[in-house]
């Protein structure tokens, strides 16, 4: 099944579906380094239910989603580039990721602990929007806030 490619950056993307075991990484990135000055021009929305899923169990709104974006295209480590599948809207993504430690609500704790997020997004083909296509954490809490 042919898929739509939704992110402005299109070179060499995959016809279909990705399939758990296929090649994902994307030479060459950051695939947008302009992001950053971009960002406050543009909505930011999260496009896959795991991104919907985290966001709820840690009491993230479309603001502090925003907020994670900037801190990990301000502050946080380029890990790398790669093509995802995103749910809503429906379609292949070439994405950078990223890891930044950050402040998240933890629900075991019932507290704001700190720990490294990784955060995986991309400036969509319609240049209005920043989808974010993953939101998590990346390690193991560090400390409390």
């Amino acid at each position: 099944m042919v898929n739509r490619v939704q992110s402005q950056y299109k070179k060499g993307a995959p016809r279909d579906v990705l399939r758990d075991d296929e090649e994902r990484i994307i030479a060459g990135g950051p695939l947008y380094p302009d992001l950053l000055n971009k960002i406050d021009s543009c909505s930011v929305r999260p496009v896959t239910y795991r991104t919907d899923d985290f966001m709820a169990t840690h009491r993230i709104d479309l603001d502090d989603l925003r907020t994670y974006a900037k801190l990990a295209l301000e502050t946080g480590k380029y890990v790398n580039s790669q093509w995802c599948n995103g749910n809503a809207p429906k379609g292949i993504f070439a994405c950078d990721s990223y890891t930044v430690s950050a402040s998240v609500y933890s629900p075991s704790d019932r507290e704001m602990i700190t720990c490294v997020v990784y955060v995986k997004l991309c400036l969509t083909d319609t240049g209005n929007t920043v989808a974010v296509i993953s939101l998590h954490e990346s390690t193991k809490p560090k400390e409390k806030s």
